[in-house]
């Protein structure tokens, strides 16, 4: 639970939203970067397959297991419930970047 009101604290945070000349209106946020330095790209808004404040898409994820219902391997992977996100979140942490996630 601690790592999912962080996520939700993160994607509430206005000074993660960055701007994109390519697509007014969309909003862009930073890369979400693990306690480990792994940085994924979460994103949430009306223009990114998403269900705001249920699901977010991902992008430039490590492959896991846990995502494997939301994609391929391949970018993105849309409407990944915040839950999974923040357990997916979890095995980055615990298990370092030269494991399986």
């Amino acid at each position: 639970m601690k790592t999912l009101n962080r996520l939700k604290g993160w994607l509430g945070n206005p000074a993660n939203i960055v701007s994109n000349d390519r697509l007014p209106g969309v909003q862009l946020r930073e890369r979400f970067v693990t306690k480990n330095g792994i940085a994924i790209s979460i994103q949430m808004s009306w223009g990114h397959h998403c269900t705001p404040n249920e699901s977010v898409e991902l992008w430039n994820c490590p492959p896991s297991p846990l995502l494997m219902a939301y994609g391929d391997g391949t970018d993105p992977y849309p409407y990944v419930p915040l839950e999974l996100v923040a357990a997916y979140i979890d095995a980055l942490e615990t298990l370092g970047d030269d494991h399986d996630y």
